[in-house]
């Protein structure tokens, strides 16, 4: 039998933040894909934030696996947000790549110009839900 392992609470000035594998899928010629990985660097968002870019209705009807937000929500919600009106800015979930040979660790020009590709976003958004253990890993 596992020993069992005390739960911490994480003080809430000190976010959790993890690397974690992520498989993209890119398109091929001939209608194939291909997976590559890569290794993101998340913090955890509150239940706020997930629920605030997740549709509530498709999540409900879906599961998890039906996330698909408007373009401005999804990108909000992985790079962050400026500040709008009185709203502070808020920062993204993915802090960068740790791993991406020519490019400086976390650095945030790379991310957001790959978050701004269709299929690098999408691996990097269920990657984000196994994360959070929102939903099983694929076999």
């Amino acid at each position: 039998m596992a020993d069992k392992i005390q739960f911490k609470l994480v003080p809430a000035d000190a976010p959790i933040t993890r690397d974690w594998p992520c498989t993209i899928a890119v398109p091929q010629d001939g209608g194939t894909f291909q997976n590559q990985t890569l290794t993101a660097r998340f913090v955890v968002a509150d239940d706020d934030q997930v629920t605030e870019a997740y549709d509530a209705s498709d999540i409900v009807s879906h599961g998890f696996a039906a996330f698909r937000p408007t373009a401005d929500r999804r990108r909000a919600f992985f790079c962050g947000a400026p500040a709008v009106g009185d709203a502070p800015p808020r920062a993204g979930v993915v802090l960068g790549f740790v791993d991406l040979p020519g490019a400086a660790d976390l650095d945030p020009t790379v991310r957001d110009r790959l978050l701004k590709v269709p299929y690098v976003l999408d691996g990097i958004a269920d990657a984000y839900l196994e994360f959070l253990g929102k939903r099983r890993t694929k076999n």
